[in-house]
């Protein structure tokens, strides 16, 4: 259930990557119910519009729900920006950086700011809260060969 619920939160970053960043880890999560699967019926409200919904549920979307890192451009308020995203264990995390390994053995080091947005399921949390050996989805702008963590998702306990 964690993989499957962590492959969603990663996919609705990956393809909805504007209000990823834009919104907090939180934007991710109104593609997904709270149990993890995608909402039964699209429903108005102030966070969740039937667009939003619908998207989680799209078929041609199946590839991204089984992403695990990459690289994609997003249209952002100032313009166009890369970033990647990456779903995996947490092999390595300090106050100041966090090495995901993806399950094809893809490993990467984030620098973690100020800035970084840190989730614990739907809560917010420090980056303290996230543990090795734990399963985590980072979104990140790349810079050179640098990486600045902009969100990171763990799952709630």
């Amino acid at each position: 259930m964690i993989r499957t619920l962590m492959t969603r939160r990663l996919a609705a970053a990956a393809t909805g990557g504007v209000l990823a960043v834009g919104g907090g880890a939180l934007a991710a999560n109104t593609f997904i119910s709270p149990a993890g699967a995608a909402s039964p019926t699209p429903t108005a409200s102030a966070s969740s519009t039937p667009a939003k919904t619908a998207l989680a549920r799209h078929p041609r979307l199946k590839v991204a729900r089984s992403v695990v890192h990459g690289e994609f451009t997003a249209q952002t308020k100032t313009g166009y920006q890369v970033f990647d995203a990456q779903r995996g264990t947490v092999t390595a995390v300090s106050p100041s950086s966090i090495t995901i390994r993806s399950p094809d053995g893809y490993t990467t080091t984030y620098l973690v700011t100020s800035t970084t947005k840190v989730h614990r399921g739907k809560t917010k949390a420090a980056i303290s809260a996230v543990t090795v050996n734990a399963k985590a989805v980072v979104l990140a702008k790349p810079s050179g060969s640098t990486r600045t963590a902009t969100q990171i998702v763990v799952p709630a306990r």
